[in-house]
């Protein structure tokens, strides 16, 4: 259970990290442009409110994030379902996430979600290292 909780806060400081990095590098809008592209394409609704990103609160949008993902696993499971394949995330990512704690699960797929997303930015821009967080 401990190694399932070292996991979430592992991906929530990657999920931080990535948002840090887009925000330093000046492109914070084009990863939450790629987010909303892939909720709308799995016919769900932005999260992130955009005050949250003209702000540019980080933790504010992880955390948004979080909640978004926490209630289509509790209450709409066949959109969660939707989103993952829109965001495209490899199976293999959900290994070692605990399907018993929604709560901590939501932790860990936003920052997988997040670090999804910045692949796609990398990729489309041409950066080296596009595996890297």
């Amino acid at each position: 259970m401990s190694k399932t909780r070292g996991l979430g806060a592992e991906a929530s400081a990657e999920g931080l990290q990535v948002l840090s990095k887009a925000k330093a590098l000046g492109l914070l809008s084009p990863l939450m442009l790629q987010l909303q592209k892939d909720f709308v394409r799995a016919g769900l609704d932005f999260p992130i409110p955009e005050g949250h990103l003209l702000a540019e609160d980080l933790t504010e949008i992880f955390s948004t994030l979080k909640e978004a993902i926490y209630l289509l696993l509790m209450e709409h499971f066949d959109q969660y379902l939707n989103l993952m394949y829109a965001v495209d995330l490899p199976e293999r990512n959900f290994q070692g996430i605990d399907p018993t704690d929604a709560v901590e699960a939501a932790h860990q797929i936003s920052g997988l979600i997040l670090k999804r997303e910045w692949q796609k930015i990398q990729w489309r821009r041409g950066y080296p290292g596009s595996d890297s967080n």
